[in-house]
């Protein structure tokens, strides 16, 4: 992670604790925290040291839970119990909320809601607490079910609580205070005509009246977190503590409104804090633990590896770098990618290079020649890489460099014993060729059917020898720099019915339809004849070749722009996808077609194509592999496209 990065995570990170801090110090509600196992308390707000009446946080820390509570709660059941299985549910199941009858310092007793969450942070957890003293309003509902109705009103209206009386039997709002007034944004007389399901979303409406029939019922005692909504529609969120009360012998029920939209924020706000300091701590750790890999990784590599910045001015280099261009790492870092060494590359190759990285925003491949410090000419394979920010820019540039000067030095070798022993291999099949035709045309002595079947097979196997060997001549031609293009007026409808002619028999025999497509009128154009003619040889044959039975060939060549599109179009097995980026390699077969020719040696395409681009023509094609689909839905069409121009010529 760049320090700029790292800063700006701690600064973030300081911040959400600080604003977390505010938040816990400002709340009037009392919050604390405690830890496994002994479950005693590891911190309390002001609001703590205030409710339980403690000198400080220090004192208020010395005492246990139970310490802070009757020996009994109002059920019966020993505090310290009952404590220890409250604590045990929150953990189990992440939350727990119930009330409670705590004790002060001073050994007043007073009752409480608690609410203890489970939380986890930095792999551990812990307990959550929030306690509301809630004395008032047990003692309000204790007052509202002894007095009566007039003296119950003093109360009612004096309340901070929003407090709503509600007929039980019409779910009618009957008595409300002036709190309720102001959090519902409606007049005494509006709120009148109002029901339970008027201040609430129709989504939440069955449910709140549950919940209110339960309270009537004593089975619950409150209800949390209900969205409320305001005569503006807008919405707060509110507990809602209830109870049955009668008053002049008829029962209502009293819901008592306490707004916990900040507590709920405030709550939200420390459970996003936690998850966000959590998910920052781990993409932490991961980065630092990715950078010590690819630190590692680079330092140890034999290929010469630097990063620039989107300029391209380099900010690290690898100790390979240093080896390879004999430059110290001092004279590298802070120089332009490829001053130090270097420049010696082509204006159209950097242009080229430039826009793939820099406008493309994608990976460069190429082969360059640069120069070490002692002034050694080297070949090198290089690949560029932009990498982006999060906006999508391109920030950094990742170049890798291989020294591949003596691998080409020992594929020109291999190419040239290649070369070599093609040739010489050529002039004792060419007698073999020569004299199996003398014994076929019998001048030898005739020959029995079984001979003449055996030398067929001899006739065939030096036949794909001779194809193998010219093959690899072309190959070492390639890649020694001698494919040499001698373009002359050429037609290629002529060149096309060549190649259909050569495999006619083959088509007729596989019951294989051949269309053709020529434009009129087209004019002949500068081109090598024997090349092309292998162009089309090669499609053609290949064609015929992967297509089955009854399928259908369709040759066509016409103008478009300032070229000659070929196009050769089969109703045959296909290209499978994972194969086509592969296709025009050297050797490479596809698996799918093994099975219908295992003669082939996988030269052909790699041979088209260089051929192709000699002539500063294009080859592609479109495939489809569905053998499931009728002839015509699939198959392979291969486009070359030849300039009507004079091509290159060595």
């Amino acid at each position: 992670m760049p320090n700029q990065d790292r800063s700006e995570n701690i600064k973030n990170t300081r911040y959400g604790e600080g604003k977390y801090r505010a938040l816990f110090m400002a709340s009037r509600d009392a919050v604390m925290t405690l830890e496994a196992p002994s479950w005693k308390f590891t911190s309390g707000n002001p609001a703590t040291v205030e409710m339980f009446k403690a000198k400080d946080e220090a004192e208020f820390l010395s005492y246990e839970p139970w310490k802070l509570s009757p020996k009994l709660q109002p059920d019966g059941r020993a505090s310290d119990k009952k404590a220890k299985e409250m604590i045990e549910k929150a953990m189990r199941e992440g939350s727990n909320f119930f009330e409670w009858t705590h004790k002060r310092l001073n050994g007043e007793n007073f009752f409480a809601e608690v609410l203890l969450s489970r939380v986890e942070y930095d792999g551990e957890a812990f307990l959550h607490a929030v306690v509301r003293d809630v004395t008032e309003q047990k003692k309000m509902a204790e007052k509202l079910k002894e007095q009566e109705e007039e003296k119950f009103r003093t109360v009612f209206d004096g309340a901070s609580d929003g407090m709503l009386l509600m007929d039980i039997s019409i779910k009618k709002f009957y008595l409300y205070n002036k709190a309720i007034c102001r959090m519902l944004g409606y007049g005494p007389e509006e709120i009148k005509n109002l029901s339970a399901t008027d201040i609430c979303s129709k989504n939440d409406s069955a449910y709140v009246l549950k919940q209110f029939d339960r309270l009537t019922a004593g089975e619950i005692e409150s209800i949390d977190g209900v969205a409320i909504k305001r005569k503006d529609s807008s919405v707060f969120y509110a507990d809602i503590t209830g109870s049955k009360i009668i008053i002049s012998g008829k029962m209502y029920c009293l819901g008592i409104f306490r707004d916990v939209t900040e507590h709920k924020k405030m709550e939200e706000e420390l459970k996003n804090k936690y998850e966000e300091i959590e998910k920052e701590k781990e993409e932490t750790r991961l980065l630092a633990q990715n950078l010590e890999k690819f630190k590692l990784a680079v330092e140890s590599a034999s290929d010469h590896i630097v990063i620039t910045d989107a300029e391209g001015i380099i900010l690290y280099a690898n100790k390979a770098t240093e080896h390879i261009t004999g430059y110290p790492i001092r004279e590298i870092i802070g120089a332009k990618a490829g001053k130090p060494w270097g420049g010696l590359m082509d204006k159209d190759f950097y242009v080229k290079m430039w826009k793939v990285i820099k406008q493309d925003k994608k990976t460069f491949k190429g082969e360059i020649k640069n120069k070490r410090k002692n002034g050694q000419i080297y070949d090198a394979e290089t690949s560029i890489s932009p990498i982006f920010n999060k906006n999508g820019e391109v920030e950094f540039f990742v170049s890798i460099e291989r020294d591949i000067t003596t691998v080409k030095e020992i594929d020109r070798a291999k190419s040239e014993f290649v070369s070599l022993a093609s040739h010489q291999l050529r002039t004792p099949l060419t007698a073999i060729s020569w004299y199996l035709e003398e014994v076929f045309d019998e001048k030898t002595g005739k020959l029995n059917k079984q001979q003449k079947e055996y030398l067929n097979e001899v006739q065939n196997s030096s036949r794909r020898m001779i194809d193998l060997i010219n093959n690899l001549l072309n190959l070492s031609r390639i890649e020694l720099g001698t494919f040499a293009i001698m373009p002359r007026s050429t037609d290629l409808v002529e060149l096309a019915e060549d190649a259909i002619k050569d495999v006619v028999l083959q088509a007729r025999l596989k019951k294989i339809k051949i269309e053709k497509d020529y434009e009129e009128g087209l004019s002949k154009i500068n081109l090598d004849p024997k090349l092309t003619a292998m162009v089309f040889q090669n499609l053609v044959s290949n064609a015929i070749k992967y297509t089955p039975e009854n399928g259908e060939i369709n040759i066509k060549i016409k103008k478009e722009g300032e070229n000659a599109l070929i196009v050769v179009k089969d109703t045959g097995y296909g290209i499978p996808k994972d194969a086509q980026s592969k296709i025009f390699t050297k050797f490479y077969r596809a698996d799918n077609v093994r099975t219908q020719d295992p003669n082939g040696n996988g030269l052909g395409l790699y041979i088209v194509k260089a051929i192709v681009e000699k002539s500063k023509g294009k080859i592609w094609f479109e495939s489809e592999e569905d053998k499931s689909l009728p002839a015509g839905r699939h198959g392979t069409t291969f486009f070359v496209s030849l300039p009507l121009g004079k091509a290159e010529s060595k």
